[in-house]
This record gives structure tokens, C-alpha cells and sequence, in this order.
């Protein structure tokens, strides 16, 4: 089976549009997939209108939360962790989030004017329901003015962003609306928490205790099946999983091709994902 539930566009920070995802997508026959953009949900949209008839969309978020939330000695150094969400009701869950950022998207939008009253030739939509940081860095690398993100960060500060560590919501709060709106939550790339804005491996003892911990709260499932990770990575996720009675989700986190392009889509046995595959179908 052809599948791919952690996919991104250039609306976050994916290298393809919505539509050329989709023609990837129709071009290689996947057979269920999800646009999981960070904290953005208008691609979705577009992607619908453009899938073949016989691939299955689902509908997809990968928020960010604080790692910190977890309240775990281990992660007090960590940034954030990613929770990938499935199958919600998109509206209620656009207004939802849309109401916890408004500060956030009204700060994105100003240092996105001074940007431009200061020459920096950029363009964003800012009518979107919601909006995030990177699209004020990705402008900023489209048009050529830096090719570090370091550098564009800077830039963006400069003018009046200072809100990297802006969480549309807490822990408890995404796993309690994600479920208010009937979808559920997962949490993304489970060997790696986020550290300086980038992915850190993290040992499986640590693995193991926020998995734990995040049941506790209400998670519905891992992605097990995470493209980057080895046999020794998957089989030890696809245990604990197994024996934690959660859901498991295949996925390659994709942004753009790498060398070989196999990483648009996770080829996997579909008896591997049946558990997940039954709650979409309800």
C-alpha cells in the first residue's frame, strides 16, 4: 500500500505547492494520504481539489507544542515536540485555532508591513486564517536575500518578531480540542524532540517516558512507521505501541524529493496500519 499521512507544502515548509503535491501524488497512484502543514491548515483545500478520485484524503495538522509541557527533567532544555492530527472536523478546528493565535497573526502581519515599508520585496497571504513565522522567512529565502534561516530570523527580529516560541496551544489543550472536533492525535517522529528549531535524536528510555506520559493525557497513537528511521527504530515503536494498545501511522515527513525520490510515499503492508485505516473509515 502506497500511503503517506506526514506530508508538507510550501504554505509551512514544504518545497511544493498544494497543487503540485497533488500531482505528485496522482502522478506515483499513493492510495491514502494527509497534508500534515505545520499549524496551517488551507492547504488542505486546495489538495482536495486536485487529488484523484481514488486516492483518500485525510485531513491533517502537525502542531507544535512545548516540550516543556511534559514536565519532564529531561526535556527542560528541549524546545518542542510535533503532534500530528487526523480526521478532525477542519472547520471547527480552523476557528478553534484561529481564536488561540490572533495576537500571533496580528504580529506576523505587522512585521510582514515593516518589512515591506523597509524594501524587502515579499509576498505573503496574509488573509489566511492562520499564519505562522516561516512564511515571513520563506519569503524572504524566495526572493534571494539570505540563504541561511539563521539570517532571515534575524532579519525578521529586527522588524519586530520576537515571538519564536509561540505555541498555538499547550499539550493538554491539542490533545482536548483535537478530540472536540473528532479527529485524533498522534505524536510525529517520536525519536526526535525539537532543539534550537531543529530535530534532536533522543534515546529510547526518553522515548519511552513521553510516550507514557502523553497516554496519560489522552494520545491516540505514535507514527511508527517514520521514513528516516531504521528496523531497530520501527520495531521498537511498533512494540510499544503494540503492547500500549495506540495507533500506529506511516508517514515520511516530506518536503521536497531527496535523491533517490523515494520519499514521497511509505510502502507498507496494509495489515501494518488496519487500526488506524478502521478509525478513518468511521
Amino acid at each position: 500500500m502506497k500511503i503517506n499521512l506526514h506530508t508538507h507544502t510550501s504554505i509551512s515548509d514544504g518545497k511544493l505547492d498544494p497543487k503540485q503535491l497533488a500531482d505528485e501524488f496522482n502522478k506515483n497512484k499513493l492510495e491514502i494520504v494527509s497534508l500534515t502543514d505545520h499549524d496551517m491548515l488551507s492547504g488542505i483545500y486546495t489538495l482536495q481539489n486536485e487529488l484523484d478520485s481514488n486516492i483518500t484524503l485525510i485531513n491533517g495538522i502537525e502542531l507544535t507544542v512545548s516540550a516543556k509541557d511534559l514536565e519532564l527533567d529531561e526535556l527542560k532544555d528541549y524546545d518542542a515536540i510535533h503532534m500530528l492530527a487526523y480526521n478532525f472536523d477542519i472547520e471547527k478546528l480552523e476557528s478553534i485555532l484561529m481564536e488561540k493565535g490572533k495576537s500571533h497573526f496580528e504580529l506576523i502581519k505587522d512585521v510582514y508591513k515593516r518589512l515591506k515599508d523597509a524594501g524587502y520585496e515579499i509576498e505573503i497571504d496574509t488573509s489566511a486564517k492562520l499564519l505562522r513565522y516561516s512564511l515571513l522567512t520563506r519569503g524572504l529565502f524566495k526572493e534571494n536575500y539570505f540563504e541561511k534561516k539563521e539570517e532571515a530570523l534575524k532579519i525578521i527580529e529586527k522588524y519586530g518578531f520576537n515571538d519564536y516560541q509561540f505555541y498555538l496551544t499547550s499539550i493538554i489543550d491539542a490533545i482536548d480540542i483535537v478530540h472536540s472536533c473528532n479527529g485524533i492525535i498522534l505524536l510525529a517522529h517520536p525519536f526526535n524532540v525539537v532543539l534550537n528549531s531543529r530535530k534532536t535524536e533522543i534515546e529510547e528510555v526518553l522515548v519511552n517516558k513521553i510516550i507514557q506520559k502523553l497516554i496519560l493525557l489522552g494520545l491516540d497513537g505514535i507514527e511508527a512507521y517514520y521514513f528516516k528511521y531504521n528496523s531497530e527504530k520501527i520495531n521498537f515503536l511498533e512494540n510499544l505501541a503494540n503492547e500500549a494498545k495506540i495507533l500506529k501511522s506511516a508517514g515520511t515527513d516530506f518536503y521536497e524529493y531527496n535523491r533517490t525520490k523515494s520519499n514521497l510515499y511509505y510502502d507498507i503492508n496494509e495489515n501494518q496500519v488496519k487500526d488506524i485505516l478502521k478509525v478513518f473509515k468511521k
